[in-house]
């Protein structure tokens, strides 16, 4: 006779498997470790707390035999993982793209003012001095030198300076229309030319280089606008061109590019107001054409010295760089 051995329901019951379930949590943990990677902390943060609590209730479903039991624990450690890793590698990264940013910075201002520093010896050649306005029959500062050396710049800023009304202030209803149509290459680093701001200016306060402006020459048909600026021979008597600054670009300035305003106080005193806090040094046009990187740490006399025409004394090599 064949034996049958009879199993009770309750006994078939507990032979069947308990049924098995991925752990949501460790599911949201890898794909906010993959997320954390373009939005770093608003899904690092969370994976790495989804990833842990995933792990709890998996281990916790194991022990008190959970109906159903969960899964994902190779999940929830990839999850914490890539969104550890995120958390921990992002500050790393940019730090080291800071430094990278700057230079990428410093070379498209430095490229910036060699164009603005070719037009103006490209203007002097014109006009027979470096322009610092545009005047009137009476000596009156109408639009800035940023506007004289437009025809300069290229054909798109020549065709503009021609639709300047040049015997006009740069605020009459005609000209202050044109100001959001400024050039970039007047625009600090990173900012939107149609604001019709720069930072780009000429020092003309007492003793500077481009103090005591004369006219130069007449530049429309009816004489009634000229330009006012400083002669070559100015900087050959004194100083020399080459260690005479011209030009400056202080990003922290916002000046009305057509304005006829620029650095006006003492160089040394408006110093630290040109540059941002941490930077060592700035961008500067010389009077010979040349563009160097002026330090931020220089003596009150060797400011005054490198922005006048007759500072010899205090001008030393290590004050510029290349």
């Amino acid at each position: 006779m064949s034996s049958f051995k009879h199993e009770s329901p309750a006994s078939a019951l507990a032979d069947t498997p308990t049924p098995l379930r991925k752990s949501l949590l460790a599911v949201a943990s890898v794909i906010l470790g993959v997320l954390s990677v373009f939005v770093w902390l608003l899904a690092s943060i969370p994976g790495i707390v989804c990833g842990i609590m995933a792990l709890r209730r998996i281990r916790r479903s194991k022990v008190g035999g959970s109906d159903p039991r969960l899964t994902g624990r190779g999940l929830a450690i990839t999850g914490i993982t890539l969104s550890s890793m995120t958390a921990l590698s992002v500050p790393v990264v940019i730090a080291l793209l800071i430094p990278a940013v700057q230079a990428a910075r410093n070379a498209a201002l430095t490229t910036n003012v060699s164009q603005l520093s070719l037009a103006m010896i490209m203007a002097e050649n014109r006009m027979n001095g470096l322009p610092v306005a545009i005047i009137d029959s009476e000596g009156k500062q109408l639009l800035s030198w940023r506007v004289a050396i437009l025809p300069y710049l290229g054909d798109e800023a020549a065709m503009l300076f021609k639709e300047f009304h040049l015997n006009e202030p740069w605020d009459s209803d005609h000209n202050k229309l044109l100001m959001g149509r400024m050039p970039a290459v007047y625009a600090a680093v990173g900012t939107d030319a149609s604001g019709g701001l720069t930072g780009t200016v000429v020092p003309t306060g007492p003793g500077t280089a481009m103090s005591d402006p004369e006219p130069l020459a007449t530049i429309n048909e009816s004489g009634t606008a000229r330009i006012a600026g400083v002669r070559r021979g100015a900087f050959t008597e004194g100083d020399g061109a080459s260690v005479t600054v011209v030009m400056v670009a202080a990003p922290n300035l916002r000046i009305p590019w057509t304005k006829p305003v620029d650095l006006v106080d003492d160089p040394a005193d408006a110093f630290a107001t040109l540059h941002e806090a941490g930077v060592t040094r700035i961008v500067v046009a010389l009077a010979d054409g040349s563009v160097r990187r002026l330090r931020t740490d220089l003596s009150p006399e060797q400011i005054r010295a490198l922005f006048s025409r007759n500072g010899k004394d205090f001008v030393t090599d290590s004050s510029l760089n290349e």
